[in-house]
C-alpha cells in the first residue's frame, strides 16, 4: 500500500511539472548587460638636435566600460559605468647630466 501512495504521488508532481516555453523565458529577460575592457599605449621620442631638448615619453591607458539596461514596458532603467586611468612617464636629465624617468599620472576619470 505505501508503495502504491509513493508511486501515485510521485506520478502526480511530475505530471504537474512542465517546461517553459521559449517565448515565455525571453518576456521575462529585462536586463541586458555588455561591458569592455581595453589598453592602449604610447612610445614618443625625438632627437637630442631639436632645440628643446631629448624628450622619450611612455605613455599608458587602462579603460573599463559597463552597461545594464533594464526595460519593463512602459519603465527603462540605463546604468552605465566607465572608469579610465592613465600614466605617463617622461626621460629627463638632471643637472648632473644624468638620466632618470619621472612617472605621473596624467588621466582619472570614474563615471556613474
Amino acid at each position: 500500500m505505501n508503495k502504491l501512495v509513493l508511486m501515485l504521488a510521485t506520478a502526480s508532481i511530475m505530471s504537474s511539472v512542465s517546461a517553459q516555453d521559449a517565448a515565455s523565458t525571453a518576456e521575462k529577460k529585462v536586463w541586458t548587460r555588455s561591458s569592455e575592457l581595453g589598453a592602449n599605449a604610447a612610445l614618443t621620442g625625438t632627437s637630442p638636435n631639436w632645440s628643446g631638448g631629448v624628450a622619450n615619453n611612455l605613455a599608458g591607458n587602462v579603460f573599463f566600460n559597463a552597461l545594464a539596461k533594464a526595460d519593463w514596458g512602459r519603465t527603462n532603467l540605463d546604468n552605465a559605468l566607465k572608469i579610465n586611468v592613465g600614466y605617463l612617464s617622461s626621460k629627463l636629465t638632471d643637472l648632473n647630466n644624468e638620466n632618470y624617468r619621472a612617472t605621473r599620472k596624467n588621466i582619472d576619470n570614474v563615471f556613474f
